[in-house]
């Protein structure tokens, strides 16, 4: 979850935290040079899973929809952008 320009210029640290669809944590970086407590970076972990897993089906009912989609129309296919290939 990205955080407002608001935010971000008043952050003293900040993390990343990437996930797989399988909610494995594949990495973290911490940015800036402040600190972060074992407290928030657990809130964030916690977080990052939980909006990490309603993304991940949110863009798997997004691809099956188009899948059905391109089954019933194959003269029309959806165009894919980005990643979502």
């Amino acid at each position: 979850m990205d955080c407002d320009n608001d935010e971000e210029a008043s952050a003293s640290a900040g993390v990343i935290i990437a996930i797989d669809p399988s909610n494995n944590i594949c990495g973290v970086q911490k940015v800036l040079s402040g600190s972060i407590t074992n407290t928030d970076m657990s809130i964030a972990l916690t977080h990052t899973l939980t909006v990490g897993s309603s993304i991940f089906s949110a863009i798997d009912n997004v691809m099956k929809l188009t899948a059905d989609r391109d089954k019933m129309h194959p003269d029309a296919p959806s165009h894919r952008m980005g990643l979502l290939i």
